[in-house]
């Protein structure tokens, strides 16, 4: 299974915009509402590996997955910020 978006992001403060191309490698059902899902991201960092959760029910929409970029170095995933968590809940 091999499926590209381009997708926009931005942090809640607006201190960061970003662009990426997400491939979607792998979505398995979880339960009635949920998938866990494995993609790859590139963006201007570099290019990293996902795994994560998605929940849908009705207009309720909502993801949370850890990101690990490929260069820990250049993307400052070294100490203690070694994996980045992502959250996002979309209604309506």
């Amino acid at each position: 299974m091999s499926r590209k978006w381009n997708i926009k992001y931005v942090t809640n403060d607006n201190t960061f915009r970003d662009t990426a191309v997400v491939t979607l490698k792998d979505i398995k059902l979880r339960n009635t509402f949920s998938y866990n899902i494995s993609f790859s991201m590139l963006d201007s960092i570099g290019g990293s590996e996902a795994k994560g959760t998605i929940m849908h029910q009705a207009d309720y929409f909502s993801i949370i997955f850890r990101k690990i970029y490929d260069d820990k170095q250049k993307s400052g995933q070294t100490g203690t910020f070694q994996t980045l968590i992502y959250k996002g809940v979309q209604r309506g």
